[in-house]
């Protein structure tokens, strides 16, 4: 009984910290979507006051291109944190759902000990021939 009291724990345990790192990833990922939203918005409003701000069409077409490469940048860096974090992801979630301490089960120790009664019987029956 003791052992099975022991599994349950190490399923609650482990269960608990599945469910912790889901809600930390869809925290990440909410306060991520809301700064690109955020940037998405200032981009567009950006966009709409230019008209009005510049003097000229040559002066309109440079601003849209500086406006569009920022853009663009801070695009580039919402992407490369998205991939930083999937990139790690599987790992990260390895090490929280990972025991402290690793046992070894009763089968591979029961394997172990047959391996090396065999390998006995082998060379006693060499010497005996």
């Amino acid at each position: 009984m003791t052992r099975l009291t022991e599994i349950r724990s190490q399923l609650n345990k482990r269960g608990k910290l599945v469910v912790g790192f889901g809600a930390d990833l869809v925290e990440w990922s909410a306060e991520k979507n809301l700064a690109v939203a955020g940037d998405i918005a200032s981009f567009a409003v950006a966009q709409i006051r230019l008209p009005v701000e510049v003097q000229d069409f040559s002066e309109y077409r440079t601003e849209v291109q500086e406006l569009i490469s920022g853009f663009g940048e801070t695009l580039k860096e919402h992407g490369q944190d998205y991939v930083g974090k999937l990139k790690d992801l599987p790992g990260d979630f390895r090490e929280s759902v990972e025991p402290k301490s690793s046992q070894s089960s009763r089968k591979t120790t029961t394997k172990k000990k047959a391996r090396k009664k065999v390998a006995a019987r082998k060379t006693a029956a060499k010497k005996a021939a």
